[in-house]
């Protein structure tokens, strides 16, 4: 079984809402919170999360989303869209 620190440079937990989707990264190496932000769940706003999330990291990215099929599904749509592997 693969060590996700082993594969990912960081790690994305998504807390998703009707309005909002708050998002957090986590550094794998050592576990600590390195930025957390809120953005709208509008299509420019997931947008603008993607760029900060990839302007706060570097190497492979791993998304954890609550709600894929539900408040979450257009985040994953443009996850996949980004490149960004995601798991619910």
């Amino acid at each position: 079984m693969t060590i996700v620190a082993e594969e990912y440079g960081h790690v994305m937990g998504v807390d998703t809402h009707a309005r909002t989707h708050t998002y957090a990264i986590v550094d794998t190496s050592t576990g600590a919170c390195t930025a957390t932000e809120a953005f709208p769940t509008t299509a420019a706003g997931i947008q603008r999360a993607i760029a900060w999330v990839k302007r706060n990291t570097n190497g492979n990215v791993l998304a954890a989303v609550e709600g894929t099929s539900s408040y979450g599904a257009g985040l994953t749509r443009a996850l996949k869209t980004a490149g960004i592997p995601w798991q619910r």
